[in-house]
């Protein structure tokens, strides 16, 4: 097994470079051969792991439904194996909620991003940045599903978790 973790972690790499490069045809071969690899026999970290990133890869390129496809694997896989209350799991719904929402699925990302926020309250501390990212992705959310008090809530939060972490610099 550490043989194939250790040539996923590698073509996850490749692909991880070659998105940012937005090469696509790079990114998304180093994203199926890690895929194929993991088919053999990884650890169930690895095989989390190389379906997190093959959402993100897909959703790079706007191959929203094979991202969609892979960050449901990763939900699955985190849940199986770090429990629902867990930050890879927060990670893994939070891809999903980005997949929905581009495919138009409004209402099912903004479930998801809420299950994102009551995990990110059980696990991470008041002021985690992480909580700010989450929040101002759910309010644009809320605010695309016309709950616009909600979303006002949510930036607001958000902003207050951010300030406290990097000051009145704008977030980005």
């Amino acid at each position: 097994r550490f043989d194939a973790d250790l040539r996923a972690r590698l073509s996850l790499l490749e692909a991880a470079r070659h998105a940012k490069l937005l090469d696509e045809a790079q990114a998304l071969t180093a994203t199926r051969q890690a895929l194929d690899v993991c088919a053999s026999g990884c650890t169930p970290t690895m095989q989390f792991q190389v379906q997190d990133t093959a959402g993100t890869v897909y959703g790079t390129f706007n191959r929203n439904g094979q991202s969609l496809t892979a960050y449901d694997a990763a939900v699955q896989l985190a849940r199986r194996d770090f429990g629902d209350i867990h930050v890879q799991t927060a990670s893994a719904l939070n891809g999903r909620a980005g997949a929905l929402r581009r495919l138009g699925r409004h209402d099912e990302a903004l479930v998801a991003a809420r299950e994102v926020a009551v995990i990110d309250e059980q696990t991470l501390p008041p002021t985690h940045w992480r909580r700010a990212i989450h929040l101002n992705f759910m309010g644009n959310l809320q605010a695309a599903t016309g709950d616009l008090r909600g979303a006002i809530a949510s930036f607001e939060q958000g902003l207050q978790i951010w300030q406290t972490n990097f000051g009145d610099e704008e977030p980005s």
